[in-house]
């Protein structure tokens, strides 16, 4: 009886697949619908080509909304300031609060960290 060997072959383990990302919720079409004058709000801002910077936060006083301006501009300010006056006659009262801020400030002062929305 002639014994055989039995060759074992060594394979590399299979990669191990990336875990699925979770993707956001869409919000329901009640919130988006009630998302809208925030929306043009920060849009409008935008809209304004001294505006560098757009953030929100938020805490227990409600959301603010940081702008930051390219220098510091009284002009520029009084149109940025225009557009909330237009967004708080379209909307309920809420907790909300709008600083506008020239570039040179940042990271001086400034109240609150924010979340960094749009940017040029």
């Amino acid at each position: 009886m002639a014994a055989t060997e039995q060759q074992t072959v060594q394979r590399d383990p299979e990669p191990k697949r990336a875990p699925r990302q979770v993707a956001p919720l869409w919000p329901k079409s009640s919130q988006v619908r009630q998302s809208v004058p925030v929306l043009r709000l920060i849009s409008e801002i935008w809209a304004i080509p001294e505006v560098v910077q757009i953030g929100l936060s938020t805490d227990e006083d409600g959301v603010h909304v940081r702008v930051i301006i390219t220098k510091e501009d009284r002009a520029v300010r009084s149109r940025v300031y225009a557009t909330e006056r237009t967004y708080l006659g379209t909307t309920p009262p809420h907790a909300f609060k709008l600083w506008v801020s020239p570039r040179a400030k940042v990271g001086k002062g400034l109240p609150l960290p924010f979340e960094t929305v749009l940017e040029r």
